[in-house]
């Protein structure tokens, strides 16, 4: 009597080799960065857009948050990379100079505050910062600034450190600032305060030695 060994084998086939394949496609996925988005007081943050930037510039890839502030980039090159979070939004924060690690995932904890929304708040006067600095455009401080308007007291402030004066105008005033120290040539600054135009002002002022 002959046995043949050919059905067994088919057999064996058929029982192990979709078995096989399972077993391979239930291998956990690689991915080059996975990261973790919080608050300054260590909440999650949810539905935030995380993206993997190249050094010219470009996306490489994006994500988003998921409910516990995690997200997965999976494809990353082999160049140093940038992970952004939170897109042109206010408050967005950049990690620099990352590599990916050889099929280990790179976990990158990112703390972000949002700060969208704070550009809407409608003001109600201008901000003027007026900047002392001498002829080779250094900061020079403790320079007195009196600040007129009509109707209104004056006000007085000294320059900072940084040669800063920090000054309110009222929307439809003018004020003159005066600008003067011992020693130093004493100047004089006018500025208005018209609505549709920019209400944060930034003026640079010589003062000049006597």
């Amino acid at each position: 009597m002959k046995y043949s060994l050919r059905p067994s084998g088919l057999l064996i086939l058929l029982c192990f080799g979709p078995a096989y394949v399972s077993a391979a496609a239930l291998q956990e996925e690689y991915c080059a960065f996975e990261v973790h988005v919080t608050s300054p007081s260590g909440k999650p943050v949810s539905r935030v857009t995380v993206s993997e930037l190249l050094h010219n510039g470009s996306v490489f890839d994006t994500a988003i948050t998921d409910d516990h502030g995690v997200t997965r980039l999976c494809n990353a090159p082999t160049d140093l990379i940038d992970i952004h979070v939170g897109g042109n939004l206010c408050g967005s924060v950049t990690v620099g100079n990352l590599r990916r690690y050889w099929m280990t995932t790179r976990r990158i904890p990112i703390i972000y505050s949002s700060c969208a929304g704070d550009d809407w708040l409608i003001p109600n006067s201008c901000q003027l910062t007026i900047r002392t600095i001498d002829e080779k455009g250094l900061p020079i401080s403790g320079v007195q600034a009196i600040a007129e308007i009509k109707d209104r007291t004056p006000s007085n402030e000294f320059s900072d450190k940084f040669g800063r004066v920090f000054l309110l105008i009222p929307f439809g005033e003018t004020t003159t600032v005066v600008l003067s120290k011992p020693r130093f040539v004493t100047e004089r600054v006018v500025e208005a305060c018209k609505r549709g135009e920019g209400y944060d002002k930034d003026r640079n002022v010589v003062i000049r030695a006597q």
